[in-house]
């Protein structure tokens, strides 16, 4: 039981951060990082390379979600990956 409850609880949390990561990148506009970048702040050199490659970026969030949420499904489901 403490397995299930353990393992339920990291895909939540981890469900939880990559959405909040996905929502500020998608809240963040161009002109706001090209903003921060040429005043050579930290956060607007950053996120440059970010957006950079943010479609890459994107689709690693959404390959975390996606490993997170079938892992624990397969485990707690008595599923087989073989078997999906």
């Amino acid at each position: 039981m403490l397995l299930f409850v353990t393992s339920v609880a990291f895909a939540l949390i981890v469900s939880f951060v990559c959405s909040l990561a996905e929502a500020t990148l998608l809240s963040v506009t161009p002109a706001r990082v090209e903003a921060l970048a040429s005043r050579g702040r930290r956060a607007g050199i950053i996120l440059r390379r970010i957006f950079g490659h943010f479609g890459r970026f994107r689709s690693r969030v959404r390959g975390s979600l996606l490993f997170g949420n079938l892992r624990s499904g397969v485990r707690h489901g008595g599923g087989d990956l073989r078997r999906l």
